[in-house]
């Protein structure tokens, strides 16, 4: 497998984007748990846009403990936002 020779963080994170849109979720998992070269900020603004937040939490406690206050922010700012947009229809 090329991620066991190469250090290019495109590579992993490619690697981790082809294997999140193919659904092979458990991949995505063990990659940035094992690697030491994606881009963990590029990576998680991905599965974020990718709606796979429920999977961040699953990461791993580096991960998770590195990005808890901004996944909290974007989860607050969410509810906020469908919240007053509920109250602006009266």
């Amino acid at each position: 497998m090329i991620l066991t020779v190469s250090e290019d963080p495109d590579i992993h994170f490619k690697y981790i984007e082809a294997a999140a849109k193919t659904g092979q979720i458990k991949e995505v998992e063990r990659v940035t748990r094992e690697s030491n070269f994606y881009d963990a900020e590029k990576t998680k603004n991905f599965l974020m846009e990718a709606h796979l937040m429920s999977f961040i939490i699953d990461f791993g406690t580096c991960f998770l403990i590195f990005y808890t206050m901004d996944i909290l922010c974007r989860l607050f700012d969410k509810r906020f936002t469908n919240f007053s947009s509920r109250n602006d229809k009266s």
